[in-house]
């Protein structure tokens, strides 16, 4: 290539520029000319524009759409087109989107400070905690456009339980009310108005007015109300003059107040709280007073004249003080024993005779004739043997028997039990005392149910062993 200007040189376009191809560089340094390829250019000379050698202003910078040098940056809150974010701003960017509130919904693992306002709009508000804390001192609920009674009926506080505990606001009552006790810890009162109106033990002062129909026993205190009727304890007066007597008036059934009449000779002085009552004019003064003794009495020590007392004691009789048995007595018109002798065992009479309590024949009995003995029904399943000697008992179930009050060792005691099977399959337990005829142990005998059985029950040990027969399997 001829020697030629540089302004004699073709001009090459920007997209032709291949890497091998050369460009003319004047070396200051060594004052000649030198050659470089556009890639060496392009590599070494933003090296010299990184140190400042080159001023960077000078190549343009990259856009949207042209490639071009970028600033680099930190900033996570930038809007240029014209910079370049560095992997640094990348991670704070990514770090904080990653824990940032999800808008449409989602789960907050971990704390959460709101240095604002919190709206919640829903149906809904659900708190999953142990406790809630919270510091305003006043909550406000039914919070509407408009609030009335009619918006706050129903609204209150509902503790989740086997049954809901509520505090509600009711408008009908035009009352808060409680679903259940409310019990005040110890010292504590009921206050309307600033006022104390109960407590543990008193009703306030003020409470002036109830409807009480039964109180407990009243220790003290001033009755203000109306006077009592004496149907209920009262009087039925609230004044009195002095000298008034309450008396039983049957009209009505009332008491009513009368003062005391002074007869002849007498005088009555009525006072505060007294009544005196005195002899006037002649009336005479008695100066002697005896008693005589009747029949059968003898009086002592009158008469008395001015002071002293009258004894009257009861006439001696022929009888001798003592016990008789089976005794022959004689009593006079005044009720008193004139004779007494013992008497000899005789023969019953004919007459009935009923005795209250056990008799004791220590010489034996015999009867000419039928005696009888009540049949005494077991209102449970216990055979009390003190009440006598003939039990009746019907049983549906399966049951088990007792014995009981059987007398002491050494008396001879039997018994008859009827026994009616009214069920079936129908078991019966006897006590572990009793033994069987033709039963070397204690096999009961095997009972038939819609039958009636006899039972013959014998002891003379106090119930230790207790012998024991059956007649079974008699119809109903």
């Amino acid at each position: 290539m001829a020697d030629l200007k540089i302004s004699q040189l073709n001009s090459l376009a920007g997209t032709s520029l291949a890497n091998n191809d050369v460009l003319a560089v004047v070396d200051t340094s060594a004052s000649e000319t030198k050659k470089i390829t556009s890639v060496e250019l392009v590599r070494y000379g933003y090296g010299l524009i990184s140190s400042g050698t080159l001023d960077g202003d000078i190549i343009e910078a990259a856009t949207t759409t042209d490639r071009g040098t970028v600033q680099l940056t930190d900033a996570t809150d930038s809007t240029s087109t014209t910079t370049a974010a560095t992997a640094n701003s990348v991670k704070l960017a990514y770090d904080r989107a990653d824990s940032a509130l999800q808008t449409t919904g989602g789960t907050i693992t971990g704390s959460l400070i709101i240095t604002a306002d919190l709206t919640v709009q829903g149906t809904t508000t659900t708190i999953d905690t142990t406790t809630l804390a919270v510091k305003d001192k006043n909550i406000e609920m039914g919070v509407v456009g408009t609030p009335t009674d009619v918006t706050a009926d129903g609204g209150g506080i509902t503790l989740k339980g086997a049954t809901d505990k509520t505090i509600n606001w009711v408008d009908s009552t035009d009352a808060w009310t409680f679903s259940e006790h409310i019990d005040l810890a110890t010292g504590k009162e009921i206050y309307i108005n600033g006022t104390s109106v109960l407590n543990a033990t008193t009703l306030g002062s003020g409470v002036t007015g109830s409807s009480l129909t039964s109180v407990g026993t009243i220790a003290t205190g001033t009755w203000n109300g109306t006077a009592v009727d004496p149907a209920y304890g009262g009087t039925g007066q609230s004044t009195y003059t002095d000298g008034e007597l309450l008396i039983g008036n049957s009209t009505g059934n009332t008491l009513s107040k009368a003062t005391l009449t002074a007869g002849s000779g007498v005088t009555i002085t009525n006072g505060s709280g007294t009544i005196e009552i005195a002899a006037t004019g002649s009336g005479g003064t008695v100066t002697s007073v005896d008693v005589t003794g009747g029949t059968g009495l003898t009086s002592s020590g009158g008469p008395i004249t001015s002071s002293g007392s009258i004894t009257v004691d009861l006439d001696d009789t022929a009888v001798t003080a003592g016990s008789y048995t089976a005794a022959d007595i004689t009593v006079d018109a005044q009720g008193r024993l004139t004779s007494a002798a013992n008497g000899a065992n005789v023969a019953k009479t004919n007459a009935a005779n009923t005795f209250s309590s056990e008799q004791t024949l220590s010489a034996g009995l015999s009867v000419d004739g039928p005696y009888e003995q009540t049949a005494e029904a077991i209102a449970a399943l216990d055979v009390d043997c003190s009440s006598g000697n003939y039990f009746t008992k019907s049983i549906s179930t399966s049951s088990t028997i007792t014995f009981s009050n059987i007398p002491s060792s050494g008396t001879a005691f039997a018994f008859t039990l009827e026994l009616t099977l009214t069920g079936s399959s129908t078991a019966i337990t006897w006590p572990s005392s009793v033994y069987w005829n033709g039963d070397a142990g204690q096999t009961a005998p095997t009972l038939t149910d819609a039958r009636t059985h006899l039972f013959i029950f014998v002891t003379s040990d106090g119930g230790t062993t207790v012998r024991g027969s059956s007649l079974v399997d008699y119809t109903n």
